[in-house]
Parts: structure tokens; sequence; C-alpha cells
């Protein structure tokens, strides 16, 4: 019996990590990069949460669902996550070059290494966000909010300058 029920274990851990690296392979068969981008936008809508790697280049992800998604490595260039839930999401090396986050959820999220290159933060909240070695450079923190204890990777002092508020 126990022999039985590892089994049906091991097939379905392997079976769900095949379906998911399938769902990802399905974006990149796409010929045209247009059709690409529509597929990975499909996903990320209805709540995939594996999309690494994703082209969501220019994509209207406003008031999406990404709580817990992975990111790593999406390219999110122009990309509207206007009120999107990024809460403890994956965004290690992604690139939100010129992005809109406005009002967004980033808490605990991981942006280790992102390019936030000009985009717009406004009024984001990333309490307990990993924002190590990423690049902010010209990014809008109108509002944009910090903790100087749990928020990874933000010189306090330079957010201020730059409009961020900054709490304990």
């Amino acid at each position: 019996m126990k022999s039985m029920l590892l089994t049906v274990m091991v097939i379905a851990l392997f079976g769900f990590g095949a379906r998911e690296a399938a769902a990802q392979e399905d974006c990149k068969s796409f010929e045209s990069v247009e059709a690409r981008r529509a597929c990975w936008v499909k996903k990320a809508i209805s709540g995939e949460k594996d999309l690494t790697d994703a082209d969501l280049t220019n994509a209207d992800l406003t008031n999406a669902d990404l709580f817990r998604a992975n990111l790593t490595r999406a390219k999110l260039i122009g990309a509207d996550l206007t009120r999107a839930n990024l809460t403890k999401a994956k965004l290690i090396g992604a690139d939100l070059t010129r992005a809109d986050l406005i009002f967004a959820n980033l808490t605990n999220a991981d942006l280790t290494g992102a390019d936030l290159y000009e985009a717009d933060l406004t009024r984001a909240y990333l309490i307990d966000a990993d924002l190590t070695d990423a690049d902010w450079t010209n990014a809008y923190l109108m509002n944009a909010v910090v903790s100087i204890s749990t928020t990874k990777g933000v010189v306090s002092i330079e957010w201020k300058k730059r409009g961020g508020k900054v709490v304990e």
C-alpha cells in the first residue's frame, strides 16, 4: 500500500512539473512575437503562476492578480501593472523598464537585479520587498512606500529625495 501511494505521488510530482514545462513551451512555440505575447498575457490574466522568461512587453495587466507569480527574467517593458497584486512575486532579473506600477502591491516581492529604469512606482507599496541590485535609475517614486527596516536594497535618503515614502 505504501509503495503504491509513493508511486502515485512520484507520478503526480513529475506530471505536474511536466505540465508546467509544457505550458511554458506553448507560448515559446508560436512563430510571431505578437502571438507569443498574447499567449503570455492570457496565462498571466488566467492566474498561471509560472511566468518565467515571459514576454509581456507592453501588456495590459491592470488589476492583475499575480500573487506569488514567478516572473523571473520576464520582459515587462512598458507593461501596465497599475493596481496589480504582485505580493510575494518573484521578479528576479525582470525588465520593468518604463512599466507602470502605479498603486501596485509589491509586498514581499523579490526584485533582486530587476531593471526599473524609468518605471512609474507612484504610490506603489514595497514593504518587505527585496530591491538588492535593482536598477531604479530615473524611476518615478512619488509616494512609493518602502520600509526602512525590512525593504532590502534601498538607500532611504535617496528614496525620499526622489519623492518616495519611508516608514519604519
